[in-house]
Formats: structure tokens, sequence, C-alpha cells
């Protein structure tokens, strides 16, 4: 009869532990999370009553990752209760092996909270993890405080306690600023660009820019790419927000000093960064007035990310598109910007993306818009139906389609068709509903044109705009008007001044009044 001792049982039970955790953890890598949990619970009743260390960390380990696997199937509550219950086990342990786990479920309960939006019962687990292991000199929990700071300072700023949320971002770079440990770098980088955000909405600009120039020179020749990234972004919002103080020269130095940086880089998340620089720099170019070299720059990205199947790239490619093609038009160089809208709406035609969906709209509008300017009116408005017949029933490009309405209601009115005019007019109109308040007493004005309402009905809808909303061009239909009759065409003119020149409601009233008088 062989006699086993108790050291004989824990030799057993260790590896049977281990087994369970490690199905579990293959089970939720499967996606089979409930059963994943099955297993989680099996080990923790076999094994809950246990002293040994041996046993004591299979315990823990299977605590955490049910936690983290009912944090995944949206069951926030008992994954809390879980990380609870973990604590309560362990609260007193010394063991470094416990002392892990622990940490991670503190982070773990308190990013659980923030989502539950228990923001102050998420802060008071960040300090309780700091309270207990501020002082550890181990990578593995030093990692966790790392990340309780930065978490803590981020939740402080959505509470809008921004000089709060600072004070903890410099905590932690006091404490990690000289580590050399990858992962602590990482928070640290991670903290003096959250840093340099919060002081921009502070509007603090130039220690905005003094955070971003302390992180590049700390990490600006690393090749991590977690620190990579981070100096990217660094580089991108320092760029931005030198354009914003108009000092646009030093932002398109920042933005060249990126592309020459990352320029061959084949990682996404630099590329964006890349494709961000390019259609900013470009865009500031524009600003500057050089367009051609604005051109040239929209060009290098296209060359470079035409064929991309990334959707954030793609929609740089498509920004590009549609900004290139806008600042050709400016430059009388009409037949090359329809050219480019055409590419784009070639390129992306098909794309159910709501971020592309809008630039498409968006390149539909000025296409139209830049036929309707050359007398290309009949193109101008099978274009503006292309636009409707895709987006009618879209909620996420209303503008567009009302811009459209609008538009092909003025184009069909100079065509001299009133039936269609009339309908086109109502078409606006009803989509318009309460909205678009300008728009709708300038589909009213047409209304008035073709007799189908009242000088009385147009100003009612004047004077629910206010006179600082007030941009619109009648050139399209100058020769409509012009064709009216007394005092029909007096009483139009007097309208159209109203909105394209002196934007008050009292002369208005008081030109319609002399009219009416004659």
């Amino acid at each position: 009869m062989v006699c086993r001792t108790l050291t004989d049982e824990l030799a057993l039970q260790e590896p049977i532990a281990t087994a369970l955790v490690n199905k579990a953890i293959t089970l939720g890598q499967l996606n089979r999370s409930e059963e994943a949990v099955a297993v989680y619970d099996a080990s923790l009743e076999r094994f809950k009553e246990s002293d040994e260390l041996a046993l004591q960390e299979p315990i823990a380990t299977a605590l955490v990752n049910k936690a983290i696997t009912l944090g995944q199937l949206n069951r926030s509550e008992e994954a809390i209760a879980v990380y609870d219950a973990l604590l309560e086990r362990f609260k007193d342990s010394d063991e470094l092996a416990l002392q892990e786990p622990i940490a991670k479920a503190l982070v773990n309960k308190a990013i659980t909270l923030g989502q539950l939006n228990r923001s102050e019962e998420a802060i008071a687990v960040y300090d309780a993890l700091l309270e207990r292991f501020k002082d550890s000199d181990e990578l593995a929990l030093q990692e966790r405080v790392a990340t309780a700071l930065v978490n803590k300072a981020i939740r402080l700023g959505q509470l809008n306690r921004s000089e709060e949320a600072i004070a903890v971002y410099d905590a932690l770079l006091e404490r990690f600023k000289d580590s050399d440990e990858l992962a602590l770098q990482e928070q640290v980088a991670k903290a003096l660009v959250n840093k340099a955000i919060t002081l921009g909405q502070l509007n603090r600009s130039e220690e905005e820019i003094a955070v971003y120039d302390a992180l590049l020179e700390r990490f600006k020749d690393s090749d991590e790419l977690a620190l990579q990234e981070r100096v990217a972004t660094a580089r991108v919002n320092k760029a931005i927000r030198l354009g914003q103080l108009n000092r646009s020269e030093e932002a398109i130095a920042v933005y060249d000093a990126l592309l020459e940086r990352f320029k061959v880089s084949d990682e996404l998340a630099l590329q964006e960064q890349v494709a961000t620089a390019l259609v900013n720099k470009a865009i500031t170019l524009g600003q500057l007035n050089r367009s051609e070299e604005e051109i040239a720059v929209y060009d290098a990205l296209l060359e470079r990310f035409k064929d991309s199947d990334e959707l954030a790239l793609q929609e740089r490619v498509a920004t590009a598109l549609v900004n290139k093609a806008i600042r050709l038009g400016q430059l009388n160089r009409s037949e090359e910007a329809i050219a480019v809208y055409d590419a784009l709406l070639e390129r992306f035609k098909d794309s159910d993306e709501l971020a592309l969906q809008e630039t498409i709209a968006k390149a539909l509008v000025n296409k139209a818009i830049t036929l309707g300017q050359l007398n290309r009116s009949e193109e101008a408005i099978a274009v503006y139906d292309a636009l409707l017949e895709r987006f009618k029933d879209s909620n996420a490009v209303t503008k567009e389609v009302f811009v459209a309405l609008a538009n092909k209601a003025e184009l069909v009115l100079a065509a001299g068709d009133k039936e269609e005019a009339k309908k086109a007019i109502y078409d606006a109109i009803i989509f318009m509903k309460d909205g678009y308040k300008e728009q709708r007493a300038v589909m009213e004005m047409l209304s008035f044109i073709i007799e189908d309402s009242t000088a009385d009905e147009a100003l009612g809808h004047i004077y629910a705009i206010s006179d600082e909303e007030v941009d619109q061009s009648f050139d399209p239909i100058r020769s409509v008007i012009e064709n009216l009759d007394y005092p029909h065409k007096e009483q139009v003119q007097a309208f159209a001044r109203y909105f394209e020149d002196h934007h008050s409601k009292a002369k208005l009233k008081e030109e319609l009044g002399q009219i009416s008088k004659l």
C-alpha cells in the first residue's frame, strides 16, 4: 500500500490547478466565455480553502481572469464583485506572486467603475493601489502604479479637474522620469502627451509646446514602436498648436521633421500620423496662399497611400482629394477640379463607411457647384440627383442633402421650368422641416419668385433668422429676377439685397414699404 504525504498531495494538486486555469484561458481565446467562467468556478470551488502559496497563485489568477471575462461579457457588476472577492481574500498577503494579481485587480476594478461612470469610486480605487504599492521597487508593481497614475489623471481630466490631472501626471513623471524600463517609458510618454493636451485645453499653449518638446527630446531617437507613436503624436499636436498660434512656418517645419523621421515606416499607427501630417501641412500651405506647394503635398499623400485598404488612410486620401479639388477650383482650374472629384467618387463609390460617405457627399456637392459655375446646369442637376438618390434617407450627411436640394431648386428655377422649380422648392422645404432657417427663408423667396408664396410670407421667414447668419448669393437666378414684372421684380431685388448686401431687416422692410407705395 502506497501512503501519500501532504507534499505528495500538493504536488498533484498544483498541476491540476494550473491545468484548470490554462483550460479556461484557452476557452476564452476561443470565444467560449461562458465555458471559461465555468472552469474558473470549478477551480475556485476546488481550491478556495487552500493556504498553500502554490495553489493560492492559480486561485488569484482564476479570480482576475474570471472578472476580466465577465467584463468582456458586459457583466460589469459581477466582475467588480469578483475583484472584491480577490482583494478580500489576499488583502493582507505580502507574497509578491499575490501582490501582482492584487494590483491588477485594483487597476481593472477602477477601469470597470470608470466605464460605469462611477468616477469618484474609480479614483478611490486608484488611490488605494497607489497607497499600497507606490514605494515598491518591483517592476510588475511599478507598471501598475504608473498605469493607475495615468488612468487617474485621465479620469480627473474627464471630470474637468484639469489642474489635479496635471499634478498627477507630474507625480508620475517625477517617479519614473529616469527609468529605462520600456513599460514605464511608455507610461511616461503617455503622461507627457496627455499633460500637454490638458495644458492646451487650458489655453496654456506655450507650456503645452514645452511639454511636447520635453517628450521629443527624450524619446525622438527611440526605435520602440510604442514610443515612436507618442513621438509622432507629439509632433502632430505641436504643429497643430503652432498653426493655431499663427506660427505657420514653424508648424510646417515640425510636420517636415515628422515626415523625415517616419516617411518610410510600414507601421499603420505611424502611417496614420504621416498621412495626417501631410494633410495638415498642405492645409497650412494653402492658408499661406502657397497653393502650388499645397497641391504638391496632396499629390505626395495620394501617391503614397492611394491604394491602401486601411480605413484611417482612406479617410486621409479622401480628404486630400476633396481639398485638392477645392483648391483647383479656387485657382479657376475647374476642369481639373472636376476630374479630381471624379477620381474620389470612383475610388470610394462602393464604400459604406460613414467617414467616407460624408466626404463623398461633399465631393458631389462641390462637383455640382463647379459645374453650375461653368453654366453646365443640366450636369449639375444630375449630380445633385445622384447625391439625393444615394443619401436622401441618410442621417449622416443631412447638410449636404439640404444644400443639394436648395441648389438644385435654384438651378431648376434658372432653367425656367416653373413646375419643376415648384417641386424642387417643395422637396427642399419638406426636408428642412424646422431647421436650416436661413435656407428655409431663401426657399420661401424662391417660392415668391414663382408666385407660389407672398412677400409677407417670405418676410416672415426672414424674421426667424438672425442677420449674422445671412450669407447668400443669387447669381444663378439673376437673369430670372431681371425678367420679372413690376413690382414683383423690385420686391425680389429687395429680398436679394438683404441676403447679399446689407443684412438689415429694418432696411428690407423699409424698401418693401416704399415699393408698395409706388
